[in-house]
């Protein structure tokens, strides 16, 4: 009777750590969750003539019940003739980087940096630090001067980072064209 109480112990116990690592593997696989999701729409323009101005809207989406701080900044990153990576804050302000560049925060949450004692989930006890943006969309217009830029084609795209981990938007193309006149006659070349 001993033999078979101890087969069963012996059972269960591979049961368990199957169950286990089986556990443990979704966890790693599943990932880190979402908090952000980076938008970029398409140019008001795609091929715009060098002097041109044209506009996208960058969206970001606070999907978190938390509150988000970005570590940096936020960045557009702009890959052809000319590289570069325009540093923005939160609030739309320029930090770096953005020549014949833009930008306006049009909607989204303010910034809350209340500090809050007493704060805990309903047990009335505990601390709180509650300071960032909560859920909702930052919304931005993001304005292109082309004279800025030499004539060709270029790779958009909005990124930043919270913590150790980078967001990403899909990528945005623009051909910037030059526009040759002859004889009363007009027309682009674009590259």
């Amino acid at each position: 009777m001993r033999n078979i109480s101890k087969k069963k112990g012996f059972s269960v116990k591979i049961i368990a750590s199957l169950a286990t690592l089986i556990v443990i593997s979704l966890l790693i696989f599943a990932g880190p969750v979402t908090a952000l999701s980076l938008g970029l729409t398409g140019f008001s323009i795609s091929d715009p003539s060098q002097g041109e101005k044209i506009s996208t809207t960058a969206t970001i989406d606070i999907m978190s019940e938390e509150r988000i701080t970005f570590d940096k900044y936020i960045e557009l990153h702009i890959y052809g003739p000319d590289n570069m990576i325009c540093k923005f804050n939160a609030e739309g302000g320029i930090i770096s980087g953005c020549n014949g560049i833009t930008i306006q925060k049009i909607s989204g949450p303010a910034y809350d940096d209340n500090y809050e004692e007493g704060y805990a989930y309903g047990y009335g006890h505990g601390y709180g630090l509650h300071q960032g943006y909560s859920d909702g969309e930052l919304t931005y217009k993001i304005t292109l001067d082309t004279a800025y830029f030499e004539i060709g084609e270029y790779e958009t795209q909005l990124k930043t980072k919270l913590s150790v981990y980078e967001y990403t938007s899909s990528k945005q193309y623009i051909s910037i064209c030059k526009t040759i006149c002859n004889y009363g006659q007009c027309y682009k070349y674009c590259p």
